[in-house]
């Protein structure tokens, strides 16, 4: 795909929701690590953890295309991840069923549970908002990938949220 190139006066329009990407992501990756460590439910603090550390991935991203932008008024094509958002899906739900038996989660794992699924939510929303923002097809390309991404993590959160509340219903469901 061809980069479209920004003058500066442009490069401020097109960078701004970069950085409030990255600030949603870095929001969002404090609250899952405090998550993790007030759990008291294996899962929960897993989910929380690995969640978090999907949030330095999408930071990373962000910051590359926010740096090429930056210094050269290009946007750069984005590094795919070797595992798509429904193979991440699966192998945390294969994860996720080797924790059977293990305690139910408390009153305050359900709720940071519900709590990450709607940071997940607008953040995906805030995503769709934006591709409509551009005709950089790199743009559109990171922006679909979070979008992606986000809906991915909404899928894990909601199949913990019944994993927490009914797990022989998530069990079940799984077949």
């Amino acid at each position: 795909m061809n980069a479209k190139h920004y003058s500066e006066e442009d490069k401020e329009k097109i960078l701004e929701p970069f950085r409030i990407a990255l600030k949603i992501e870095r929001e969002g990756k404090k609250f899952l690590l405090e998550a993790a460590e007030k759990s008291e439910h294996p899962a929960a603090k897993r989910t929380f953890e690995y969640l978090a550390s999907q949030e330095d991935n999408h930071a990373e991203k962000i910051q590359k295309m926010y740096q090429a932008i930056s210094d050269t008024g290009e946007s750069i094509p984005m590094e795919e991840d070797p595992e798509s958002p429904q193979e991440k899906i699966i192998g945390f739900n294969r994860r996720l069923a080797e924790l059977k038996g293990e305690v139910r989660a408390s009153a305050g794992d359900i709720e940071a549970y519900k709590t990450a699924l709607e940071m997940e939510e607008d953040t995906e929303e805030f995503y769709r908002q934006k591709i409509k923002d551009t005709d950089d097809p790199n743009v559109k390309r990171i922006y679909e990938y979070f979008i992606n991404e986000e809906s991915a993590h909404s899928v894990m959160l909601r199949s913990c949220l019944e994993f927490m509340e009914d797990p022989a219903s998530w069990f079940k469901n799984q077949k």
